[in-house]
């Protein structure tokens, strides 16, 4: 049969199975697996038990080497993960690029003739690393009706459990249009045979796809100096992948092309694929000379093959004739193999033709770009109506009316530019019979430390200025912290000392990076004080969501931002940074010419292995950010203090207001400083209620507590926004946190007094059960 023919009746009936899976859903796929996998399936066996990725063993040669392949996948694939950027031209037009990952991709794991574990670590660690929320595989059912237990054993290294036992062109319809047991994803991944190639053609704009993949191809380029039973054995390497598989020597004189057929020939009987070599050979090899450099690189650049490996003298001085290659092997010592498994670099590359213009998967596959513009009012003076004229040359009068508006205002005043872009921070202003949505203090300040703050207020003189209180507080926490008096500032509120901070040590030409997902605050002080705001992410572990040290030091290193914000405890994961950690981080801002400032609201929460007041001590570049909302119950005063270290003393005294702390709270502060062992107590009871919470919400099934230092808890359930609205409706609050992917599904919860917390947990239990 003609290709062409063969390719038409493929297409016809691929259209046929996507038209079947989008109207019957679970009921063709089950179909099509029976038919074509000979595996009878019911809808609620679509998908692997996690209980069966679980037990795969980890103990085996295989685990322990995919393991180790795994490390150094990813370790690559975060290196060359793509930043968002921005820049600020002459002119003061604020561009950039933002980077963004995909929110849900399939990947597509063959089976057949062959297991492909490594291909599921090629496609899911980009995925994870770019910051996916969630991975989705479809892989075909052996035999036995189940998925490969190399591809199951992957999947439990690399930390998987959404896996489908389908395969073929009905598992892609089946990604692309979701059906009742398999949920629709944005864009799908992973090489296949001729029906999912196909299949993903035919569905491309439905879905995204990364790339229609053909058979196999490697071009070995060898001379005088490569070994022939190397250039052999890479070539058979890639033949046993599929009859179809392309393989091509180019051979520097007929006496290299002769060595290496002479190879293969004593090779080939001990190979256990051996028929499928000779028939890859057979029907799509290409054994030719090329004498000369200029002539092999234009026929590689023909090709543009899927695997190049240049096994001659000079690889690299021959790599810039190169144009055109998926992946590049350059010397005998980088056989493809190790590329496919084990580098690092990605094995899903380009085939048929297709390197000149596509490239190999990568992290930013699976992320998308969008463009970043900010120009202000002077910008659109000076240069809207060179827009106003180009948009009538195009004819079209809105575009220049929406410039023409702007111009229209020149003149009036109003806030500066870059206002309009940043989000006011909104107040929680619910009310309910347990409130543990606000992370404050279950207890009020007891009555007794009331009467006597009150007693002093009555004693004060409310006609003078009053700067010996205040001064008698900041003597108090100094001392309390070993410190001069000078280095304590107090404040009405940690977020006027916040203010005070990113106004003398941010602003216009500056850097600051901050955690994300935050106290989203830090983001707008940056951006209110023209800073440039970037941001580090926090990552998720065992049990607990980190702070990665070294991804914070490396981006201090390449941005030198001129403040560093950590907050630790985290609000709203509860994270903590080991002391090594943010001596590691401390020492790369100091490198950098920066400063460290970490706010800790929650630190009384937090363990003793955690107290940075040394550092404050030290004189390192540090600030230390605290308040009396939380521990000290005094939320309603506005209370907050900051630790710093001489210079920035100096500086900070001049942006600080005289009398800027109102007199009840010089008064208020003192009186429950000099109290502090009232409040001790109380932290010891919130620790251990907090340790009881968190036992009693990990029995509850689906729901997940986080590790935390604080009094709060980060929670995942199943259904975030349902629990919500059921808690409250039993007059019970929680927060629903902000919508960053690693969080999406979570709740903060804050720890609140014995009577509260039961009473979450036994709502919470019904809710989960239905009830």
């Amino acid at each position: 049969m003609q290709p062409d023919a063969q390719s038409e009746i493929i297409a016809r009936s691929v259209a046929e199975i996507i038209a079947a899976v989008k109207e019957r859903g679970d009921a063709a796929l089950i179909e099509f697996t029976q038919r074509w996998d000979k595996v009878a399936l019911r809808p609620e066996t679509l998908r692997v038990p996690v209980e069966k990725i679980q037990a795969a063993g980890l103990e085996s040669e295989f685990a322990r080497a995919f393991q180790k392949a795994a490390e150094r996948i990813r370790k690559f694939h975060a290196e060359v993960k793509p930043r968002s950027i921005t820049v600020e031209d002459a002119e003061g037009a604020r561009l950039g690029i933002r980077w963004t990952p995909l929110q849900a991709v399939g990947l597509y794991i063959p089976g057949g003739k062959a297991s492909y574990p490594s291909t599921l670590a090629m496609t899911a660690i980009p995925a994870q690393i770019a910051g996916v929320e969630r991975i989705a595989v479809v892989s075909p059912p052996g035999p036995g009706g189940e998925v490969s237990p190399q591809v199951l054993l992957a999947a439990k290294v690399l930390g998987l459990d959404e896996i489908y036992r389908v395969g073929g062109a009905h598992a892609v319809a089946a990604l692309a249009f979701g059906t009742a047991s398999i949920p629709k994803v944005d864009k799908i991944f992973g090489p296949g045979n001729a029906f999912v190639a196909e299949a993903k053609k035919q569905l491309y704009g439905t879905v995204g796809i990364d790339l229609l993949a053909g058979p196999s191809e490697v071009v070995v380029y060898a001379d005088h100096t490569a070994r022939p039973e190397w250039v052999a054995a890479d070539l058979m390497a890639q033949a046993e992948h599929d009859e179809a598989t392309r393989a091509t020597l180019l051979a520097s004189s007929p006496a290299v092309l002769a060595a290496v057929q002479k190879a293969i020939a004593e090779r080939i009987d001990q190979e256990p694929r051996r028929e499928v070599i000779r028939k890859s050979f057979e029907r799509n090899g290409a054994f030719l000379v090329a004498t000369t450099p200029a002539e092999a690189a234009r026929r590689i650049n023909a090709i543009a093959p899927e695997h190049l490996s240049l096994q001659v003298s000079d690889p690299w001085g021959f790599l810039p004739l190169v144009r055109h290659a998926g992946a590049i092997f350059l010397g005998g010592d980088s056989p493809v193999a190790m590329g496919d498994y084990y580098a690092g670099p990605n094995h899903v590359l380009p085939t048929g033709g297709t390197a000149r213009f596509a490239s190999c998967l990568s992290v930013e596959d699976f992320m998308k770009r969008s463009n970043l513009c900010q120009t202000s009012a002077a910008f659109v003076r000076e240069h809207g109506r060179n827009v106003e004229t180009l948009a009538e040359g195009e004819n079209l009068p809105a575009h220049r009316a929406s410039i023409a508006a702007r111009r229209a205002g020149e003149g009036k005043s109003g806030p500066r530019p870059g206002f309009d872009l940043v989000e006011a921070y909104r107040l929680v202003e619910e009310e309910g019979e347990v409130k543990l949505n606000q992370n404050e203090s279950p207890w009020d300040v007891p009555e007794d430390i009331k009467d006597e703050i009150l007693s002093a207020m009555r004693r004060a003189s409310w006609n003078r200025y009053h700067q010996k209180l205040p001064d008698e507080l900041r003597r108090s926490i100094a001392r309390s912290a070993g410190l001069e008096p000078g280095r304590v500032f107090v404040g009405n509120g940690s977020n006027l000392v916040l203010q005070w901070i990113f106004e003398a040590f941010a602003g216009p030409g500056r850097k600051v990076l901050c955690p994300a997902p935050s106290f989203s605050l830090y983001r707008m002080w940056g951006r209110l004080c023209d800073a440039e705001v970037e941001e580090f992410r926090l990552v998720e572990g065992s049990g607990v969501i980190e702070y990665p040290a070294a991804e914070i030091a490396r981006k201090i290193r390449e941005l030198r931002p001129a403040l560093t914000v950590l907050c630790l405890p985290n609000n709203p994961t509860g994270s903590e940074m080991p002391q090594r950690d943010l001596l590691a981080v401390l020492e790369a801002a100091e490198a950098a010419g920066g400063w460290v400032l970490v706010d800790e609201a929650y630190r009384e929460f937090s363990e003793p292995e955690f107290d940075r007041t040394a550092l404050a001590r030290s004189g390192r570049r540090i600030f230390l950010l605290r308040t009396y909302s939380k521990a000290l119950a005094a939320a309603g005063l506005r209370i907050g203090y900051l630790l710093a270290p001489a210079e920035a003393a100096e500086a900070m005294a001049k942006i600080v207001p005289p009398f800027h702390v109102s007199l009840f709270n010089a008064v208020a502060g003192k009186v429950i400083w000099d109290r502090w062992e009232v409040f001790q107590e109380r932290l010891e009871r919130l620790k251990r209620e907090r340790q009881r919470l968190e036992a009693g919400l990990s029995r509850i099934p689906g729901v997940k507590p986080f590790r935390t230092w604080s009094n709060f808890f980060l929670v995942r359930v199943p259904d975030s926004e349902k629990l919500l609205q059921r808690l409250g409706q039993r007059g019970i609050l929680v927060r629903r946190v902000e919508k960053d992917p690693l969080i999406a599904s979570c709740l903060r919860i804050n720890v609140g007094a014995p009577e509260e917390n039961d009473r979450l947990l036994e709502a919470v239990r019904a809710i989960v059960a239905g009830e």
